[in-house]
């Protein structure tokens, strides 16, 4: 316990890095306008976060990054430092999908009370929003619980309760709630492994499941669903959480491990210039998936390639299995093996670790069918990244080489001939003033009297850099809205159109929870959630109708991932 104050206090030194300043932690206490704050909040909440501290701490050790942890901020040594924030609104006023409510709210507070710029810091916000019935028992989860962040900075949104208490892991006294009767230990289980959990994705960690072996020896990873196995072992209830071995290597490069001294160059990139996927058996005839590959640059220095094949049947990414390697020749080549496949629809995603903490990521879809590896996709996603970098540095010479010397009918040749177009810049036109002769309109070039996006700007026919191409359900879609939420576009159609036909989803490799929303003249005609890797085209009556809204929201998931995009929007008379 002594080494835990000490490193909330003092410089943090470890194996890997030179002493350096860790930026503390801001622990935020938030409480709604009616209701009042628990009178013990700085001391327990002191030992929840001490806990979790230590939990990181003994895993980086496990890793071999020596006792690398985040740091804290103390009254005293048995008193967490809170920034305390009074809510706008009442308890019951809150929602599950008001993450940036809140923040916004915290973040205005922090400036204003304390001086605190909350976007260059790592948040982690205590909200009484968990509410209690009157038997003390039966809660209810009010509002968001989540966690998004970077290399540099983050946020968690977790809750705070009277029995949220790091000494009560080991009870099995009754009294605690989650979805029912819980003890006490199950109940601090729960929310204190939520803390820890979505504390990692205010890190930038993302979801990761552990390996069969791991599972066995190890438990659950925390970044997988180890916020429900979290502390159990305190009571003899099977194996705990720990920290899965990609979640490790990139903490330890991120500013709150690592300190100030990653705060130089905030981007990075790297460039593939080959990458091969052949299928092998193992020495016990086990099914596997070799893929080598070279990089040709990198900026920051790349320290490590982690591969992580999600199982496109299972809705989102935390059965998202990862292998890692940090070997890496000096000419850039590598290779891993992944392993434990089933015959399903899978999606790799090659993430390249950069000694700043941030990351480059290359994603493409495959299948294992009948016991078969398709490689195809898996075999040209060099050629398509090519593309993109042709694309985004405007060769357009280069694009028509490729898009001459490939089949009419491939992928490569549609993206070669899509990106030419983008670089022609499409004329935009206006829907409400064409002639009645023209019968149908794409409306990803049409004029919107709103167009607007969450993050990264409006984007026709692509998305935002280093993506690029749009690509839904493993899918390459030439025509289309980039939509991350919150987002609107909303065009002006004079009445004079009777039929829209459009699909939706979420960008490859962006596992959020959005909801689209179509308005015609401010009556709904369109309110569908999409979560994970739905595809959905539908047809509607515009007939009479002057304005169309395309609208995108969030969700319970927050704004993290939240990539929508519309599809093949179209209107005819």
């Amino acid at each position: 316990m002594i080494m835990l104050v000490l490193l909330a206090f003092c410089k943090c030194t470890n194996a890997n890095t030179d002493t350096v300043n860790i930026p503390p932690l801001r622990i935020v206490y938030f409480i709604p306008s009616d209701v009042e704050p628990l009178a013990d909040r700085s001391e327990r909440l002191g030992r929840v976060m001490r806990h979790v501290q230590h939990f990181f701490s003994k895993e980086m050790e496990r890793n071999g990054y020596g006792p690398m942890t985040f740091a804290l901020e103390w009254e005293s040594p048995d008193r967490l430092k809170l920034y305390e924030v009074r809510g706008a609104k009442k308890q019951d006023e809150y929602g599950r999908n008001d993450a940036f409510v809140v923040r916004n709210e915290v973040r205005n507070a922090l400036r204003s009370n304390y001086g605190i710029d909350s976007n260059s810091e790592y948040l982690v916000i205590f909200q009484l929003l968990l509410k209690v019935e009157e038997d003390g028992v039966v809660s209810f989860e009010l509002g968001p619980y989540v966690g998004s962040g970077t290399a540099f900075s983050g946020t968690a949104w977790v809750y705070d309760d009277y029995r949220l208490d790091s000494d009560l892991l080991s009870s099995v006294e009754p009294g605690g709630y989650y979805h029912r009767h819980v003890s006490l230990g199950q109940f601090n289980t729960h929310y204190i492994g939520g803390v820890a959990h979505e504390l990692g994705h205010a890190f930038s960690l993302p979801h990761v499941l552990e390996s069969t072996h791991q599972r066995s020896t190890l438990g659950t990873a925390l970044m997988g669903s180890g916020n429900h196995t979290y502390g159990r072992e305190l009571r003899g209830q099977g194996l705990g959480s720990f920290l899965h071995e990609t979640s490790a290597l990139r903490l330890s490069v991120i500013r709150a491990f690592a300190g100030n001294n990653v705060r130089g160059i905030r981007r990075s990139s790297w460039e593939i210039d080959e990458l091969t996927a052949i299928e092998k058996l193992s020495e016990n005839g086990e099914q596997t998936l070799a893929i080598t590959g070279k990089i040709s640059s990198a900026s920051p220095k790349l320290l490590a390639i982690i591969a992580y094949n999600d199982n496109l049947n299972i809705p989102g990414d935390y059965d998202a299995k990862a292998w890692i390697t940090k070997d890496i020749d000096d000419s850039g080549n590598f290779n891993i093996v992944i392993n434990e496949l089933e015959e399903a629809p899978y999606q790799l995603r090659l993430v390249g670790v950069h000694e700043n903490g941030t990351t480059s990521q290359l994603s493409v879809n495959y299948a294992v069918d009948a016991n078969t590896i398709q490689l195809e996709n898996l075999n040209s996603v060099i050629v398509e990244a090519r593309i993109r970098r042709l694309l985004l540095n405007e060769n357009v010479e280069e694009l028509k080489k490729i898009a001459e010397k490939s089949d009419d009918n491939s992928i490569i040749n549609q993206m070669a001939q899509h990106s030419l177009n983008l670089l022609s810049q499409p004329k935009i036109i206006d829907v409400a003033a064409l002639p009645a002769s023209v019968n149908s309109a794409d409306l990803t070039y049409v004029k919107f009297v709103v167009e607007q996006t969450g993050w990264r700007g409006v984007h026709r026919g692509r998305t935002p850099p280093d993506d690029v191409f749009i690509k839904v359900g493993g899918k390459f879609y030439e025509s289309g809205l980039y939509a991350h939420a919150p987002s609107n576009y909303t065009v002006e159609l004079g009445g004079k159109w009777k039929t829209l036909n459009i699909g939706f989803g979420l960008q490859d490799g962006y596992d959020g929870a959005v909801r689209f929303i179509i308005m015609g003249d401010d009556k709904e005609l369109l309110n569908q959630e999409i979560a994970g890797r739905q595809t959905i085209f539908v047809d509607f009556s515009i007939e009479n109708i002057n304005k169309l809204e395309l609208i995108v929201e969030s969700t319970r998931e927050g704004n993290s991932g939240a990539w929508g995009i519309w599809l093949n929007p179209n209107i005819s008379r």
